[in-house]
């Protein structure tokens, strides 16, 4: 096609918009390019400009952001040729298409800057309709970052001008923007409700793309409340919409979203093909934030040890790919979950060392993406015509974390707690070598089967009680209790060179401690003594504190799961102890010279222990027949 004239352009621009705001994006970008590539169009600067736009913003929306960025940039530089009044309200669209281009290629700052100069130029010179889509694009921009306080007030900011200029489209996009902010806080309920909104507005338009987006968003709320048939429906429904029309950028999503479902409903196989069409498209689309998601997804499905794909090497390697990407596409959720992922990966493969760094990794993350100001600020945004309301909700926040600092004070560690209520975040170490003891009581499910509850509990609370302050007395630290079962630890959080023989002044005591406490005796059968089985183990552990909201502070590592088998194995009013622990403590008695200890050393022979195979372990005794 040569020497276009000025009505053959403005009627190819004028189809071609139709077509856009159709949602056929492939069709309008194979209209313009005509438009494109012919030099004649070249006499008609502001028309070019128009064409190059359009064409740019179709172009990208249709994956190939790199390819259409030189378009974008080309129609501003025409823009900026022409006289101020001439080029009107083009250079802020030509900001906001190159703003999308950076955003889709994950340049986020860069978007910002483009965005700023555009929303500057549109409120100087009255373009309301290109002052909406700008503040809205910041809002998503600023979404994608985790600044949900920010984007919050950039979606109400699009759509008071949406409303203002009558502009339904802009309504209903701003309105689902806000149901996104509320599910990436995990508010799914109040999310269901913009999104509802969005689509009976949307339903009025009768395009076809955009009410597949907003089913598809319904579906993820959905999953999002663990209803996964309902999820399932809506989402499939937006992907047979979008198929239609072949809107690759919802055909990729929509196949991440089920099988992201699948993952749940643990149909893995069919999660994989869903997810390897999703993450091959979103490839060709160059949709970095995506790829992130995909790639973390499958790399879960080969985590999970109770799918057919199981395979712990394969999940290594897609999480690391993960971390890979989410860094420069900013995905600090991604990055979140992909450090947790590879924690767990790590602890059931029992590297602790590899497990601790990935803990502390997350919790890094997780203290940026999730921080109280933000949350608190977020909330403020979203009620700000309703002041007292917000205020209320800020002081029930301030004492509950008045409420929360002290609870913390009792249920941590001391260090530990002063540690937390410092803002340090997370609380995760490293301990070489510690002293571990798991207990029980003898016969505790027969002896209480006829109780009532509150006696049962008074029973324990009086035992674990005495416990309690034996541990205290001898420097140890308490961990858990868990039925008639009690953990503690020496040489953590504070750590110490005589953990052993700190633990084994207690195991001894805790033994020679446990009767029928006082006013309990009609509960118990006649003459019932109670004994106790206690193990002891000495080996490395990872220690910290875990939950967002019921904190605890807890150890993990293969000693652990010995100690607990020490006891299991063990026999009652016995010692029972690992052949590491025994020649640990026979060293701390030779090294410190201390010959007047009185414990002896009885080899129990080798024993076959549940999971561990043949293990040589001893029993500890003293003269007075203790142990």
């Amino acid at each position: 096609m040569t020497n276009l004239t000025e009505q053959d352009i403005n009627s190819f621009l004028l189809k071609a918009k139709e077509y856009n705001l159709q949602g056929k994006h492939l069709e309008t970008e194979n209209l313009l390019k005509p438009i494109i590539e012919d030099d004649s169009s070249r006499k008609f600067p502001r028309l070019r400009a128009q064409a190059l736009i359009m064409f740019a913003s179709v172009v990208s929306l249709n994956g190939k952001s790199s390819e259409a960025l030189p378009f974008a940039e080309e129609a501003e530089q025409i823009c900026m040729s022409l006289e101020r009044e001439e080029a009107g309200n083009l250079l802020p669209k030509a900001w906001n298409v190159i703003g999308n281009c950076h955003r889709l290629l994950a340049h986020f700052e860069k978007a910002l800057a483009l965005f700023s100069d555009a929303i500057i130029e549109c409120r100087e010179k009255g373009y309301k309709e290109e002052l909406e889509f700008n503040l809205g694009e910041s809002a998503i921009v600023y979404m994608e970052i985790g600044d949900y306080a920010k984007a919050l007030d950039f979606y109400q900011q699009a759509m008071d001008v949406a409303i203002e200029i009558g502009h339904k489209r802009g309504i209903s996009r701003w309105v689902n923007g806000i149901g996104i902010v509320h599910q990436n806080l995990g508010e799914h309920e109040k999310a269901l409700e913009y999104f509802q909104k969005s689509l009976a507005m949307d339903e009025e338009s009768g395009i076809q793309t955009y009410r597949a987006t907003m089913l598809g968003n319904i579906g993820a709320v959905y999953h999002g409340l663990e209803n996964h048939p309902k999820a399932l429906e809506y989402s499939l429904e937006a992907l047979a919409l979008d198929e239609e029309v072949n809107n690759r950028f919802g055909i990729a999503r929509h196949n991440g979203n089920i099988g992201q479902i699948y993952i749940h409903l643990g149909e893995y196989k069919t999660a994989m093909e869903h997810l390897q069409r999703a993450l091959a498209l979103d490839t060709e689309l160059e949709n970095k934030w995506n790829l992130c998601v995909w790639t973390g997804l499958i790399g879960s499905i080969y985590a999970s040890n109770d799918s057919e794909l199981y395979n712990p090497a394969l999940a290594e390697d897609y999480f690391f790919r993960t971390l890979a990407m989410s860094v420069p596409a900013g995905n600090k959720t991604m990055l979140l979950e992909t450090h947790r992922a590879l924690s767990d990966l790590y602890k059931e493969q029992e590297r602790w060392k590899e497990c601790a760094e990935e803990f502390v990794k997350f919790y890094n993350v997780e203290k940026e993406i999730r921080s109280e100001e933000a949350l608190n600020q977020t909330r403020i945004l979203e009620n700000r015509r309703r002041v007292e309301e917000a205020d209320r909700d800020r002081q029930l926040k301030l004492a509950r974390l008045q409420e929360h600092e002290r609870l913390l004070t009792r249920m941590l560690p001391p260090t530990i707690a002063q540690r937390m209520v410092g803002g340090e975040e997370p609380i995760a170490d490293y301990f070489e070598n510690v002293s571990i003891l798991f207990s029980d009581i003898k016969g505790f499910t027969t002896i209480t089967a006829d109780m009532p509850a509150f006696i049962i509990v008074q029973f324990l609370g009086a035992v674990f009680g005495e416990f309690d302050r034996i541990v205290r007395k001898y420097g140890c630290e308490k961990i858990k209790t868990i039925g008639d079962g009690y953990m503690a630890i020496a040489g953590a959080p504070e750590q110490c060179a005589d953990h052993a023989e700190r633990i084994v002044s207690a195991a001894f005591e805790m033994m020679e401690s446990i009767k029928i406490p006082e006013g309990l005796e009609e509960y118990f059968p006649d003459k019932s003594k109670l004994g106790v089985r206690i193990g002891l183990h000495s080996g490395a552990v990872v220690a910290g504190v875990v939950g967002s909201e019921r904190f605890m502070y807890d150890v993990y590592s293969d000693a652990v799961n010995i100690a607990s088998r020490m006891e299991s194995h063990g026999e009652v009013d016995r010692i029972h102890v690992s052949e590491d622990f025994a020649h640990h403590l026979q060293s701390r008695y030779e090294t410190s010279n201390n010959t007047t200890h009185e414990i002896h050393f009885i080899p129990r022979g080798e024993i076959e222990i549940k999971g561990k195979g043949t293990m040589k372990t001893y029993f500890l005794e003293r003269p007075d027949g203790n142990g």
